[in-house]
């Protein structure tokens, strides 16, 4: 066992809606048990008003949340990508399709 909590990245094309609203959700449902990022392969300036005002009403505050990154600013993107998501896609699409519920 790790010392350190798992790292959950959520990405997304802007990192100014799904992938903020995922990570918002996570961390507020997860606590300190789970490090989350999320970044987005083109950043925007800022998220969406109305990814804000959803959070709103599920109690989670992003009007403070404007770092928008980049995901190579994460972590280094590998040569072969269309590969690796390829495999990811299936591997998603083979679990779902059994009933249960992946995690990345």
């Amino acid at each position: 066992m790790t010392d350190h909590p798992p790292e959950v990245l959520f990405v997304c094309v802007h990192n100014a809606g799904r992938s903020q609203m995922a990570a918002a959700l996570l961390a507020h449902h997860a606590g300190d048990t789970v490090t989350v990022r999320s970044a987005g392969t083109a950043p925007a300036a800022s998220i969406n008003p109305a990814v804000i005002e959803v959070m709103a009403e599920l109690g989670i505050d992003l009007r403070e949340q404007m770092t928008l990154c980049d995901v190579g600013d994460v972590f280094t993107i590998p040569a072969n990508i269309e590969k690796t998501f390829d495999q990811i896609s299936r591997a998603v699409s083979h679990v779902a399709s059994s009933g249960a519920l992946p995690v990345l």
